[in-house]
């Protein structure tokens, strides 16, 4: 466990990238499929993105809302958001992606230490402890067959036996 902890973390802090290997890789690849869509900017910041199947998305940066859902759902920019930063300049699509893709968050993530555990047999343990005896739970066994049905009658409901 203790190496596992010690090879992530030497990874995230390798990263050189705003954003995780990963997400950073994506973001590529969605600002090159963002390049074939059509954006008609409704103001500052509501878009209509048509993609190339000639479906619309209505995309809002204020309330960061996509039609598609994706970008609510994964708080990282869907392909239509990145078409409607494409034509604003002054936009960076970092801004829109939730701080949890960061190098920043994944470090914080692996920043934790795993304590090396020494032999059972040099553990002091007290007294009071050492000479309390764990039960097993108690556990009721499950009697064979359907269970009854537990369920109270309606009025007028007739009550006979098969």
């Amino acid at each position: 466990m203790q190496q596992w902890f010690t090879e992530r973390k030497d990874k995230a802090e390798k990263t050189s990238t705003i954003l995780t290997k990963k997400c950073e890789k994506r973001l590529v690849a969605l600002q090159a499929e963002s390049t074939r869509m059509k954006v008609k900017p409704s103001c500052a910041y509501e878009f209509e993105v048509v993609d190339s199947r000639c479906k619309s998305f209505v995309v809002n940066l204020n309330s960061r809302s996509c039609t598609c859902g994706h970008f609510q759902l994964d708080q990282f920019v869907c392909v239509h958001v990145m078409a409607a930063i494409g034509i604003r300049p002054h936009l960076s699509c970092y801004t829109y992606i939730s701080p949890y893709y960061t190098r920043d968050a994944w470090l914080a993530t692996w920043s934790g230490i795993m304590h090396p555990i020494a032999d059972p047999d040099s553990w002091s343990i007290p007294a009071t402890i050492q000479n309390q005896r764990c039960k097993p739970p108690s556990c009721l066994k499950r009697p064979p067959g359907r269970p009854k049905k537990c369920r109270i009658p309606s009025i007028g409901e007739y009550r006979g036996s098969k």
